[in-house]
């Protein structure tokens, strides 16, 4: 087993549209590039292909809140931490620390449809898979839809 810093995809060494399922629980508020993150995962997925995943997401926000700001991706000294010394109940309640730099608003599902994606959720709980107080994602490739190109967002 290899760690994957949050500065690094993981998903680098796969090929382009080599895999039919991506799945990731509650872990993209803590990978500094998530948007970098999306983008691997479209590109590395087949046509049709799906992405499934959780993370914590407020819907009264309509941004998504950055904690942390990358100046450069290869060396997170340079990292820029952005909580104000007043944390906001928000950010406790979407747990706000330097280990989860993102907090998801509402604009997530537009940059996925942006990126490509058709996309459906559920704030359902499902306890017997674990996913209980979260939004469940599920997203379908559909590269006749991508807004942008995903090599450079």
């Amino acid at each position: 087993m290899r760690t994957i810093h949050p500065h690094e995809s993981a998903l680098s060494p796969f090929s382009d549209e080599s895999l039919d399922l991506v799945i990731t629980s509650d872990a993209m508020e803590h990978v500094c590039l998530d948007d970098l993150a999306h983008r691997e995962i479209y590109r590395v997925l087949k046509p049709s292909g799906v992405y499934i995943f959780t993370v914590p997401h407020d819907r009264s926000l309509e941004q998504t809140m950055i904690r942390v700001q990358v100046n450069d991706p290869n060396d997170p000294e340079k990292d820029v931490h952005c909580l104000s010394p007043n944390i906001t109940a928000t950010q406790i309640l979407m747990k706000a620390s330097v280990r989860c730099p993102t907090g998801y608003g509402r604009n997530l599902e537009s940059y996925l449809t942006r990126l490509g994606f058709e996309l459906d959720y559920s704030r359902k709980d499902l306890s017997n898979f674990g996913i209980l107080n979260t939004e469940l994602y599920y997203c379908r490739k559909n590269p006749a839809k991508a807004k942008f190109s995903p090599e450079n967002g």
